[in-house]
């Protein structure tokens, strides 16, 4: 029999993606209730709740000051320890949130993206808005410590960079969505590469300066470093809230141009795998 026989032929969404922007924009109420709902499900029968937004970051935070600032010594002179590497841990923290959210997209919903129709790319957005809510929460912190630490008399201060700091975070989430999107191809058929990106995430994190300041890298390899799309924003973010160190506006610019394609390119990857994955999963 021909498709000209039946009355509705069903078949996967050929035309592209060229209407999904158009389509979040028509779902976004259940975007933001769907990053609500995933915000409380977090903390969900958890006695201390969404204070392990706050006790997360701190402890991770004293350990790495111990760790690598204390015995490795590997934290610039003229910033407090502490505040230096809160800020590596809340900002690579919400990157590789981001990112292993999204990575898990079509496994982690399945059960609702096989039973109901939106746009299936409203699920890395609610991956990466459920982190923004724990950002706000941490960011909300960090300005406690940092006034704190001003008033106990650090010398730091904000430069006017600080204004762009939301476009610098806007960015990692853009970028963690995009390479997300990409290794969600790869998780959605072969579930162990869910370990593999674990692994990935956190040798990523060293080729990054989380743990250690960019000044202590050779000019030699620096652009080896900065090639990394994350390198310059988290060395541009420390510089707005220290003003110490520089800023790197041509990797920086460079940066923008890798998260765009990733952008492109993920949501690419993304709209191929939702029209079959359903077969997979």
């Amino acid at each position: 029999m021909n498709r000209q026989d039946f009355d509705v032929v069903i078949t996967a969404d050929d035309r592209g993606y060229r209407n999904v922007w158009k389509e979040l924009w028509q779902y976004r109420n259940m975007v933001f209730q769907m990053i609500r709902r995933n915000f409380v499900a977090n903390y969900k029968q958890t006695v201390l709740g969404p204070s392990w937004a706050i006790i997360q970051p701190v402890v991770s935070t004293i350990i790495t000051a111990v760790v690598f600032g204390g015995l490795a010594g590997l934290s610039p002179d003229g910033i407090p320890m502490f505040l230096f590497y809160m800020s590596g841990q809340l900002t690579w923290g919400f990157f590789s949130g981001c990112l292993n959210n999204v990575s898990t997209t079509f496994v982690s919903n399945a059960g609702l993206m096989g039973k109901v129709y939106f746009p299936r790319f409203a699920m890395p957005i609610v991956g990466a808005g459920t982190n923004v809510i724990s950002l706000v929460i941490q960011a909300a912190m960090f300005t406690v410590f940092y006034i704190f630490f001003v008033l106990r008399g650090a010398e730091i201060s904000l430069h006017w960079s600080a204004a762009l700091i939301p476009l610098y975070l806007l960015q990692l989430a853009i970028l963690g969505m995009g390479v997300g999107a990409v290794l969600s191809a790869m998780t959605t058929k072969y579930r162990d590469t869910t370990f593999l990106i674990s692994y990935g995430v956190t040798f990523w994190m060293y080729l990054t300066p989380v743990v250690y300041d960019i000044g202590i890298v050779p000019k030699t390899y620096m652009w080896l470093y900065m090639i990394n799309p994350v390198s310059p924003v988290i060395t541009h973010i420390r510089y707005a809230l220290f003003q110490q160190g520089q800023l790197y506006w041509g990797y920086y610019f460079l940066s923008i141009g890798i998260t765009i394609f990733f952008l492109i390119f993920g949501s690419r990857v993304f709209h191929k795998v939702e029209r079959t994955f359903i077969d997979i999963v």
